[in-house]
């Protein structure tokens, strides 16, 4: 459910997903948890200062990571020449960054992290001479690349989809993509949709103000439900 409420003239933007079962099975809960992680991991690392850019490779990031421990990805790590850096301390690390380099989040990432929020859902101010639109994959779907402000108020909405006909689309166009992706493990994830997780949140010097009060976590997500169904 993508929603918001409107209050004295300004927007809100929420994103909460849920099984419709109301209990997550075991590849459910791999996609949230990914998700759930790639956006507490953003808002923990934002304050005044930050660049935009980074903080959406930060969360593709988390995602390929998830993504290749469950399988979905791969990488011969002996014909690419994948080595740790001395900043890496698992082959898992630099296994990932390799992934990162080939944009393969872009499979399932496909949008930008977030957008201000003001008077209008997607509010202007997004770009500026200084900080126009990118090319890059993954990137290029950004609503703004300016350096966070203090006073800022911007959604933080990482997701993880598979979506079939884009998957294909994209693979098309990006055919070294392919030796990236293991099918007979995607195949599990098609016709299962996706999740996003989207909070609205402020900027300050220091960090952020969320202002997003969902249940975000499977276990609450599956409490939630269970109270809910118990009350009708």
């Amino acid at each position: 459910m993508d929603m918001g409420a409107e209050y004295m003239g300004y927007a809100t933007d929420v994103t909460c997903s849920y099984p419709v079962s109301g209990e997550f099975t075991k590849d459910q809960k791999a996609v949230h948890n990914a998700v759930l992680e790639a956006q507490r991991a953003v808002l923990t690392h934002m304050k005044a200062g930050v660049e935009w850019k980074d903080m959406h490779r930060l969360a593709e990031t988390l995602i390929v990571k998830h993504l290749y421990r469950m399988g979905v990805l791969r990488c011969d790590v002996a014909k690419h020449g994948v080595k740790q850096s001395k900043e890496e301390k698992e082959e898992e690390d630099a296994v990932v960054r390799h992934l990162m380099q080939q944009h393969v989040a872009s499979l399932f990432m496909p949008h930008g992290l977030g957008h201000l929020l003001g008077m209008n859902v997607h509010d202007v101010g997004g770009f500026t001479s200084k900080h126009p639109r990118e090319k890059d994959l993954g990137l290029c779907w950004l609503r703004t690349t300016r350096t966070l402000q203090e006073g800022m108020f911007i959604t933080v909405e990482p997701g993880l989809y598979f979506n079939e006909s884009w998957i294909k689309q994209l693979l098309s166009s990006q055919p070294q993509m392919n030796e990236y992706v293991n099918f007979d493990v995607l195949k599990r994830f098609f016709g299962t949709g996706g999740c996003r997780l989207e909070d609205d949140v402020l900027v300050t010097k220091d960090g952020i103000e969320n202002l997003t009060l969902c249940p975000r976590t499977c276990e609450d997500i599956e409490e939630v439900i269970r109270i809910a169904r118990k009350s009708d």
